[in-house]
């Protein structure tokens, strides 16, 4: 196990992701439980990145504090306020 078992926020490239099968989108929401992730942020680029990481937080568990974001410096500024 990477973390050890404990929470962890997540970051997740989606910018090369040009399509994604609803039993992907429900393995990944699946994985940020199990994981134990208690927020992630998701980097789009393009028209279907940003359908993917939409997609990924409606299936996602409303618990986890999760945003899009178009540029990596900012996604990973604001996965450090929950550190």
């Amino acid at each position: 196990d990477l973390t050890g078992g404990t929470s962890h926020p997540a970051y997740v490239d989606l910018t090369c992701l040009k399509s994604q099968k609803n039993d992907a989108i429900e393995y990944y929401a699946q994985m940020t439980i199990d994981a134990k992730c208690f927020a992630c942020a998701f980097l789009i680029g393009n028209m279907q990145s940003t359908a993917i990481g939409i997609s990924n937080i409606r299936h996602s568990n409303p618990d986890i504090n999760t945003a899009l974001f178009t540029e990596k410096p900012q996604a990973i500024e604001w996965l450090k306020k929950y550190l």
